[in-house]
């Protein structure tokens, strides 16, 4: 989804640094992505992998929203607020 908001956002002209499928990644995504998709990792204990998994389910809905509007799509905000109503209702439950 990274890839893709970088590309909507260059109206997808090609673009030497992302033609590789993401790689070099540090060298054209901006400190707040790179700063955003760091929260995405965690060690091996529950409490990190749900934070990382809900920082993880934000980055993506956050751009797919801006890149189904660069690319005029309908954003499907319903399945989107069920994902993310589940995903708590499970965090909830194992609290």
């Amino acid at each position: 989804m990274i890839l893709w908001d970088r590309q909507a956002e260059n109206a997808w002209a090609p673009d030497r640094l992302t033609h590789k499928e993401g790689k070099r990644f540090e060298k054209w995504a901006s400190p707040e992505i790179i700063d955003v998709v760091s929260k995405c990792f965690s060690t091996y204990h529950v409490d990190d992998t749900r934070d990382s998994l809900f920082a993880m389910v934000e980055l993506f809905t956050r751009l797919a929203r801006k890149t189904s509007s660069h690319l005029h799509i309908a954003y499907p905000l319903q399945v989107e607020q069920d994902v993310v109503k589940y995903l708590q209702y499970l965090k909830d439950k194992s609290e």
